[in-house]
């Protein structure tokens, strides 16, 4: 069987919304056609942009059921090359148990969803744990466009700190990782370390896209950015003062240095000490 065309470029949309001013999920696509008039084709949102981290705005902002992305859905459909990243979302389970909310995050093309993540690693110093559930396992997913295939890993903002996810999802094929984001002002140079050390690391393209504004007594100033491997590959420099930008993103370019440096074919698991 032949291999599918490996995606050799794509453009990046984002959108670095303030959950205290964001619009509604059926507002959202006017946002979306913004970034799709300037030539994007993958579009990525923050976490948790429409309730921040505190538990009554989590509450009121959470998802009844996957029903309510109907109007992504019915926008993706009208949009069927453009590969979406809603960010994440508080989604309600609903099954009795505590606690009864997970940060989620999906993939979304041609109206339909292609994979769902649930934030792995929890951010303790902000009580995450008290209101969301852990997820059980990483996500990956191939992701088909008109000029060829692309697998695309999903995380979720504190997972940056943990580069074994990272790795792993680069070992089982992933090359291009999304990361929605709430990471505060005094943090912002620790977001992007990170940001480049998993995509350096590892031969792949990350994408963070981290929120605005203020919640508390906490600032947020966005910072948004995508990093190859290597250090010319910068494709997003870090944006603080618009809400939208664009890149294109030179995954061939990527895959090419990986080509002469690949640490993920390299690596050695499960060394005794």
């Amino acid at each position: 069987m032949k291999a599918p065309t490996p995606v050799q470029r794509l453009r990046l949309g984002v959108l670095q919304l303030d959950p205290e001013q964001a619009p509604t999920l059926g507002e959202l696509p006017r946002h979306l056609d913004r970034l799709v008039a300037e030539g994007a084709n993958l579009l990525l949102l923050p976490e948790l942009w429409n309730a921040a981290f505190d538990a009554g705005q989590l509450r009121r902002g959470a998802l009844r059921s996957e029903e309510e992305l109907a109007p992504l859905l019915e926008w993706s459909a009208g949009h069927p090359t453009v590969l979406l990243c809603p960010g994440s979302l508080p989604v309600s389970l609903h099954d009795g148990l505590l606690p009864d909310l997970v940060n989620r995050s999906w993939l979304i093309q041609a109206g339909r969803v292609l994979a769902r993540y649930d934030k792995l690693h929890l951010f303790g110093p902000m009580g995450e744990p008290a209101w969301i559930r852990p997820g059980s396992a990483p996500t990956v997913c191939q992701v088909d466009f008109p000029m060829g295939s692309l697998v695309v890993g999903l995380a979720i903002c504190y997972d940056l700190r943990f580069p074994e996810l990272f790795r792993d999802m680069a070992a089982s094929g992933a090359e291009l990782i999304l990361l929605p984001a709430q990471w505060p002002r005094s943090r912002h140079a620790a977001f992007h370390h990170l940001l480049h050390a998993r995509a350096m690391e590892n031969g792949i393209t990350v994408a963070g896209v981290n929120r605005q504004g203020r919640s508390g007594n906490t600032d947020f100033m966005g910072g948004s950015a995508a990093y190859g491997m290597g250090e010319r590959h910068l494709f997003l420099p870090p944006v603080l003062d618009r809400q939208w930008a664009v890149a294109d993103l030179d995954l061939e370019a990527v895959r090419r240095e990986r080509g002469r440096l690949d640490a993920v074919a390299d690596r050695r698991y499960r060394l005794s000490l």
